[in-house]
């Protein structure tokens, strides 16, 4: 990810319908989309990351951050197309 540095992107914009949901094992959360059938066990780190963003906050410069927004924008968590609903 050499030459991706988020210091001149915009914030990564999460999506509307994410749901973090805690699990009884201690630190670890299930993110939940349910409109793009989308759910992964995640750590606190990267809810603390969901949380920076969803607060506009910039999130650090180093290639751990990066492969991570790398990873929820793949899973269309982050900087996703709006979804369509299908009418019955």
């Amino acid at each position: 990810m050499e030459g991706n540095h988020l210091t001149n992107a915009p914030v990564p914009e999460l999506i509307d319908d994410l749901f973090v949901i805690p699990l009884p094992e201690g630190g670890q959360y299930c993110l939940y989309a349910p409109l793009r059938n989308t759910a992964v066990i995640v750590n606190a780190a990267t809810v603390n990351l969901l949380a920076d963003l969803k607060q506009q906050v910039v999130p650090p410069d180093d290639i751990c951050t990066l492969e991570l927004i790398e990873f929820l924008t793949r899973l269309e968590l982050v900087d996703a197309r709006p979804v369509k609903l299908e009418a019955d």
